[in-house]
């Protein structure tokens, strides 16, 4: 199969978590459990959702799993700041954990389960290479199949030997059915980073930074893979230093 290239590289923490609603019908946008209002950035928001679109066009249209995969994980890298803390909440704004760049890690980590992906289904069973700083291992299903994209527990565990130590989990769950060049359907993830604050230079302050990113299509049409009519809703959660902030809004195309 072929190698699958995309960057984790800097991936800052912060919100995500994206809103689940059948592939056939679509349901209002949950901000998630009850926490601080927080501000969404709109910008944020359609950025990450385009990416998703694009992830299900190159798996539907061009059948291609992999690169669905590297725009689908991208995705939820971009949904990092789409919640922040409103102006002149309490708490500050979680501090951005960086991590490396894992390009050929990651497509090491996908090549070593060989057989993993038979037709339109890919099934990782803990697919993972190792360094002396740093570890990839993938797990979960994606499948493409008569329109519909499908990921299943679709999990990214990242430790990275950077200043302190993190660990980041990032798990995607996707069902999207692609008609006539449109598209419904919900793509959600959750994820959570952790550092070693017992190590000297570490950040103080952060332990660890936990969120949920919810996107639900609401009749999106797309041509080359770019969305150009349709909305999205968008709801989202971080969790920082005890302090969990929410956010919904609607983001309309183009």
């Amino acid at each position: 199969m072929k190698s699958l290239y995309f960057s984790l590289a800097s991936l800052a923490l912060g919100a995500s978590c994206w809103l689940a609603c059948s592939s056939d019908t679509t349901t209002a946008a949950d901000a998630g459990p009850p926490g601080t209002p927080g501000t969404v950035n709109p910008q944020a928001a359609k950025s990450s959702s385009t990416t998703l679109v694009g992830g299900v066009s190159k798996a539907v249209d061009g059948n291609d799993g992999n690169a669905s995969l590297a725009l689908l994980i991208q995705g939820a890298q971009q949904s990092q700041s789409v919640v922040t803390p409103s102006a002149g909440g309490g708490a500050a704004k979680p501090s951005n954990v960086a991590l490396r760049d894992f390009v050929g890690q990651v497509s090491q980590a996908i090549t070593s389960c060989e057989g993993a992906c038979t037709g339109t289904t890919c099934d990782f069973k803990g697919c993972g290479t190792e360094t002396p700083q740093s570890s990839v291992t993938i797990s979960g299903v994606l499948s493409w199949t008569g329109g519909n994209l499908k990921c299943v527990g679709l999990t990214y565990d990242i430790s990275a030997a950077t200043t302190g130590g993190s660990k980041t989990k990032i798990t995607l769950d996707c069902d999207v059915q692609a008609s006539a060049s449109s598209l419904k359907g919900f793509v959600k993830s959750t994820g959570s980073t952790s550092l070693n604050l017992g190590d000297s230079g570490a950040p103080a302050g952060v332990g660890t930074v936990a969120w949920t990113y919810d996107t639900t299509f609401n009749d999106v049409k797309y041509t080359a893979g770019k969305p150009t009519s349709g909305s999205v809703k968008v709801a989202a959660t971080t969790s920082v230093a005890g302090q969990t902030y929410t956010g919904s809004a609607e983001i309309t195309f183009p």
